[in-house]
């Protein structure tokens, strides 16, 4: 029921969190709260379930959740290893396509991601209370990733 809230450090390019819960929880809602962020709020977030199989811990699958992935217009796709570095040096204006600086960025998730979609593209308003109550998939969960583009405020996240 805690409110979990931060800012990024506005060079962010999709921030994302982890979140664990103490045993397997389904989710009904979720609210992102971007209270007092009227100048930097992110303008999407995204989050994604987790059953952790017996055995095994969440490290082991870091390796399959969602990337970022830039589309461009002749049809030319790149999954930047480090998404964020990628953005920060400008990579994708070297990037071997007819007109370089026209993209668009998605999220790509593997269709055998044992990260499933909770809520896969949801718009953000700034200085707002957002209740998600309409959901992918429900649970249970024992973690929730949570991304936002491009960078911005959050000042709490709470799941019901």
């Amino acid at each position: 029921m805690h409110m979990v809230g931060w800012e990024s450090a506005r060079t962010g390019y999709g921030e994302q969190a982890i979140f664990h819960f103490e045993q397997p929880t389904p989710i009904t809602e979720i609210v992102v709260d971007t209270y007092l962020h009227r100048f930097n709020s992110p303008l999407t977030c995204h989050v994604f379930g987790l059953l952790v199989e017996d055995g095994k811990d969440v490290e082991s699958y870091l390796p399959s959740i969602p990337k970022w992935m830039l589309k461009f217009e002749d049809g030319h796709q790149v999954i930047p290893e480090n998404f964020q570095q990628y953005m920060l040096d400008q990579s994708y204006l070297k990037e071997k396509t007819r007109v370089p600086s026209s993209f668009e960025i998605a999220l790509f998730n593997q269709s055998d991601s044992p990260w499933v979609a909770v809520l896969p593209h949801e718009n953000l308003e700034r200085d707002t209370f957002h209740r998600f109550t309409s959901l992918e998939d429900n649970g249970p969960f024992s973690h929730l990733l949570y991304l936002h583009y491009p960078n911005g405020g959050v000042h709490g996240l709470k799941c019901l």
